[in-house]
């Protein structure tokens, strides 16, 4: 009788309780990659311990056992040997096909790994009658039987297997598939051929416990699906996730939840405290259902994913999230509300990719402009979705082929009684000719990364029309983005495009509104005085829409602010509006600045703003915007101008 060393099953078996500690320690985001590696895990540890029952039973009280109790034992670690093998092959083909569209072979060799495991269970369940694989004589002493290496040869010929996928498949895999395929089977065979050479020295525990390590550093290096802070899994992991159900046809229903101003959480309780509060998010979504899968998809944002289970469990689930925050959260001593907006979408087979589920999540978080808390992403929300990219497109085919218009608003000057300058606005046209609305394609092409292109093309056309000539014109005010501010491009563009087309710069007024102001105060301090040394000057555009901080006008110089048209439309038959117009008027003439009033849409407003000392009117009273060429007509002609001037 062989006298087995255990010294390597124990270390093994110690090493696998410390990996399993370690997996239930962390909270590993559910997914195939980890049902398999815990699967693995656990038959791992299993066959170990019981290899060390079945060598320790034969060495010490094989007398004392029956005959039948020896059989089971060994038969089972047999099965369990085979049933790690298999997953571990399951596992490797599921990785190596992750990447590959058509996935008939990875489906056709899942089932060979499971048939050949079949077959070999038959053959241990028969092996009692037969001992092929062992037997024990009549001292109840152990014997290999005939096939008792099949085991071996079956391990060997799924390395091959699955060395021939992953080299036919190679262009496909990830890095990390790469270095598992190089690293694991030489090893499993190094190992495997140390064993067969060496039999009294047992490494099948060694074999497997070094395979789980290796599957180990592969999910390791997707350590990146888990998000550190919460321990939740990351977009990448939902994306995963997404498309794999999505392949298998399961309907889920994905719930997203975007926290809302927690700057301010930080601002008031501290980081320390604003991390808190995530990991409690976290927390609570995670645990919404067992069923659940929680995801935290960007600084702010978390996803669960769950299954679809009809309208009434999907309508439960995202009231239960929508109600939750409508309650305070706690940490510590500090109890807060967290306000945020949340998108629910259901997917229940439809022609959809992984990417379209996060795009309607985002569309339906910008959508929710209303006080609802929980928005769906309904078939009316599709179709705007729809309509949107149908715009996009058209978009996308205008800047690449400069189909945009550039449109001019005239500025009636109340000083000279005469329009002498202008606002330039973007305009594009549908298929038909149609005019798509700014407030549609301009935030599209903020969202896409179209804004540079389109700001690039105003400025070029609007220093071509004052270069060109063809009208008495003071100058044109062009809005621009606080991305165009981030730019290192906006200094050089600008001069290059006044040089182009010889205009003076003071003839080119740049429009900023106060929230690109308070994106980074003093690096936009900086560019603005390196502008106005060039001779441009700065218009504050929308001055009372939501962002309006007078420090600011202390901090940067501002020539010109637009009072918006939501302060002007009650102006003058509302008694608080008449108060606060007149009242910034004196103001920012005291700051020496002029004013702007935007969106005069009658006589009497435009009588009352000029008698306030507005220095600009412009809105549909005096014109609307208008294509360039119906501009430059429009000055040479000077119409008769709708109500005396008077002596404003």
């Amino acid at each position: 009788m062989i006298d087995w060393s255990l010294a390597t099953e124990v270390f093994s078996l110690v090493v696998g309780i410390i990996l399993l500690i370690n997996y239930y320690g962390k909270r590993w985001p559910y997914s195939r990659k980890s049902r398999f590696y815990l699967a693995s895990l656990l038959l791992t540890i299993a066959s170990i311990i019981l290899n060390i029952l079945c060598v320790r039973s034969l060495e010490n009280v094989a007398e004392y056992i029956p005959k039948w109790l020896h059989l089971l034992i060994n038969s089972s670690y047999f099965i369990l040997i085979l049933l790690m093998v298999t997953v571990v092959a399951c596992y490797l083909v599921e990785i190596i096909y992750e990447h590959v569209y058509e996935r008939v072979w990875m489906h056709r060799l899942r089932k060979l790994f499971i048939g050949v495991t079949a077959g070999y269970m038959a053959l241990v369940v028969s092996n009692p009658f037969t001992g092929f694989l062992f037997w024990f004589d009549g001292d109840n002493r152990y014997q290999r039987g005939p096939l008792n290496r099949i085991g071996y040869c079956l391990m060997a010929a799924d390395v091959a297997v699955i060395m021939a996928s992953a080299v036919l498949n190679w262009r496909h895999l990830s890095k990390s598939t790469r270095q598992v395929i190089r690293t694991l089977p030489p090893v499993v065979i190094l190992l495997t051929a140390f064993q067969l050479l060496y039999p009294d020295h047992l490494l099948n525990g060694g074999i497997m416990i070094i395979t789980d390590i290796i599957m180990l550093f592969n999910f390791q290096s997707s350590r990146i699906e888990l998000d550190s802070q919460t321990g939740l899994g990351n977009r990448g992991s939902l994306y995963r996730q997404i498309g794999r159900r999505m392949r298998q046809r399961s309907f889920f229903q994905v719930i997203a939840v975007s926290l809302t101003r927690f700057n301010l959480i930080n601002q008031y309780y501290g980081t320390d405290n604003g991390d808190a509060f995530l990991y409690e998010v976290g927390r609570w979504l995670s645990e919404l259902s067992p069923q659940v899968q929680a995801y935290r998809i960007g600084n702010v944002e978390f996803c669960v994913l769950l299954p679809y289970q009809g309208e009434t469990q999907a309508e439960r689930w995202a009231d239960a999230v929508g109600q939750r925050f409508g309650q305070p959260w706690q940490v510590g001593e500090v109890s807060t509300l967290l306000s945020a907006r949340c998108a629910e979408v259901v997917y229940r087979g439809e022609q959809w990719s992984c990417s379209n589920i996060i795009e309607f999540i985002n569309y339906s978080f910008r959508y929710n402009g209303s006080k609802e808390r929980m928005v769906r992403f309904d078939q009316r929300l599709f179709a705007c979705w729809e309509r949107d990219r149908q715009i996009l497109t058209l978009l996308r085919q205008a800047v690449r082929e400069k189909r945009l218009e550039i449109w001019y608003q005239p500025l009636y000057d109340c000083r000279s009684g005469r329009y002498n300058s202008a606002e330039a606005l973007m305009r594009m046209r549908d298929r038909d000719g149609k005019l798509i609305s700014p407030g549609v394609f301009i935030p599209l092409a903020e969202e896409n990364g179209l804004i540079d292109e389109l700001t690039w093309f105003a400025l070029e056309e609007v220093c071509r029309f004052l270069g060109s000539g063809k009208q008495d014109l003071e100058s044109v005010s062009l809005n621009m983005s606080a991305h165009q501010f981030a730019s290192n491009e906006l200094i050089v563009r600008i001069g290059n495009s006044l040089r182009r087309h010889q205009v003076r710069p003071e003839r080119l007024k740049i429009e900023i509104t106060e929230r690109v102001l308070s994106e980074d105060p003093e690096r936009m301090c900086r560019i603005i005085n390196q502008l106005r040394e060039m001779g441009l000057r700065f218009y504050l555009d929308d001055f009372g829409v939501g962002y309006s901080n007078l420090s600011n006008l202390l901090e940067i110089p501002i020539s010109c602010v637009k009072l918006d048209q939501s302060i002007i439309s009650r102006y003058p038959r509302d008694r608080r509006s008449c108060a606060m117009v007149e009242t910034m008027v004196h103001l920012f003439h005291q700051m020496g600045c002029h004013i702007v009033a935007e969106g005069v849409e009658d006589e009497l407003a435009a009588q009352k703003l000029r008698l306030a000392g507005v220095d600009w009117l412009q809105g549909f009273y005096y014109a609307k915007p208008m294509p360039e060429q119906a501009f430059a007509e429009f000055l040479s002609a000077q119409p008769s101008l709708p109500d005396s001037c008077g002596n404003c």
